[in-house]
């Protein structure tokens, strides 16, 4: 049995391919298409990671910021004290001065 191809046969066997070929085309196009997204979430989601890093070292900055300044006002309030101390002492001692000329 011998086969024989007519032309009206092989036009629709390379219509069916050209539309299949363009059908793949349209799918490999929208692949594509969907890795720049993916690229666009990852580059967001890399930008947040960073930003929330920042955000949790500058936290850190200020817990110890405001430690060293807690602990600089207790110092502070102490040298006030001690001032405060140092001048009665000198008053007293102006005072006991004064009678001691008299």
């Amino acid at each position: 049995m011998t086969w024989i191809i007519s032309p009206l046969f092989f036009s629709r066997v390379l219509c069916r391919a050209a539309l299949i070929l363009f059908f793949v085309a349209g799918i490999s196009l929208s692949t594509v298409n969907a890795f720049p997204r993916n690229s666009e979430i990852s580059r967001i989601t890399k930008e947040r990671a960073a930003v929330e890093q920042t955000l949790e070292n500058l936290k850190l900055q200020l817990e110890e910021y405001q430690s060293k300044l807690h602990s600089t006002t207790l110092k502070e309030s102490r040298s006030f004290k001690v001032l405060e101390n140092i001048r009665n002492q000198i008053l007293v001692l102006e005072r006991m001065i004064g009678e001691n000329q008299n």
